[in-house]
């Protein structure tokens, strides 16, 4: 039985994060990963700016850079169409400028449009090649595209520029698992989790891996690590209870998805009869848990 169900919320957030993030001139850290959970912004980890100022004699620098903080602006509220316009003009006024190329094409990937994404990556990449994050960034593109092979590709030379990018191993290992390729999932999440221990998305990743392998204890075990890192990490407790379904252990798989519909509740303010709803999908595994669960307890009074 295949657990799958988490695996690309960290690509989605780790967007956000470097749309906000640059806004300063600071360049993410490799060494830490917002968690689901945490606000996108203010809990990463931020290293030396990014040469933000290329080509800062150029006489429309200054502007060039206030229509880049703009765009940055727009983008960290999820106005994608302006923070687009605001990048552009950033470029129009400084054509090498490689973080607003960079940024854009995160905005066109989260307005979801992938291929032009992919080509302001990519010039990104050209006009500064030692760009980890961008190759990074492509990768989550190709992700999102189903384009297994070229994620792989590209978070594989995020990782040769920037050995300690944790977060690269486990998007990587993410492509594995989907693949099929459980060991090195396994191996590309163990490798995240030794360059950050903290890193809580690493073990429920590792977990899924496990899970699809059938190592149902390993995978609780990486669930409940993640859970203890992190106690708002609403995801780990619908992953553990998936888990809990697989091997049978019915009443701790509800107990996990009561608990995964009170931090959903907490973080936004929804009543949890409503989250089931507007969720499909989770209403219907809920649902068809709850149906299981009562059905096994009915045949165990009937056996009585």
């Amino acid at each position: 039985m295949r657990v799958k169900g988490c695996v690309n919320l960290v690509g989605m957030v780790m967007m956000l994060v470097s749309l906000s993030a640059v806004a300063d001139g600071d360049e993410p850290s490799t060494s830490h990963a917002v968690q689901p959970g945490e606000e996108a912004c203010g809990k990463h980890q931020l290293g030396a700016p990014a040469s933000i100022d290329a080509d800062a004699n150029r006489p429309n620098s200054d502007d060039a850079k206030a229509h880049y903080n703009r765009g940055v602006a727009f983008g960290k509220n999820g106005d994608y169409d302006r923070a687009i316009a605001s990048f552009s003009e950033a470029i129009r006024l400084n054509p090498r400028f490689f973080e607003a190329y960079h940024n854009r094409g995160l905005s066109y990937a989260l307005n979801h449009n992938h291929d032009r994404a992919i080509a302001d990556i990519t010039e990104a990449i050209r006009l500064d090649p030692k760009l980890a994050r961008a190759y990074y960034s492509r990768g989550l593109v190709h992700g999102m595209k189903g384009d297994d092979d070229k994620a792989i590709a590209d978070y594989t030379e995020a990782i040769r520029i920037s050995p300690k990018y944790a977060e690269a191993y486990v998007n990587r290992g993410v492509v594995f698992e989907d693949k099929g390729e459980y060991d090195k999932s396994i191996s590309d999440c163990t490798e995240a989790i030794r360059i950050n221990p903290k890193y809580a998305e690493a073990y429920v990743n590792r977990g899924v891996a496990y899970a699809d392998k059938g190592e149902y204890d390993k995978a609780i075990v990486d669930c409940t690590e993640a859970i203890r890192i992190n106690p708002k990490y609403a995801k780990a407790y619908v992953i553990r209870a998936r888990v809990h379904v697989a091997e049978g252990s019915l009443d701790q798989a509800f107990a996990d998805c009561n608990e995964f519909l009170l931090r959903k509740r907490f973080r936004v303010g929804s009543t949890r009869l409503g989250l089931i709803k507007n969720d499909a999908s989770l209403s219907s595994w809920y649902s068809t848990t709850r149906r299981t669960r009562d059905a096994s307890k009915e045949r165990s009074r009937a056996e009585f």
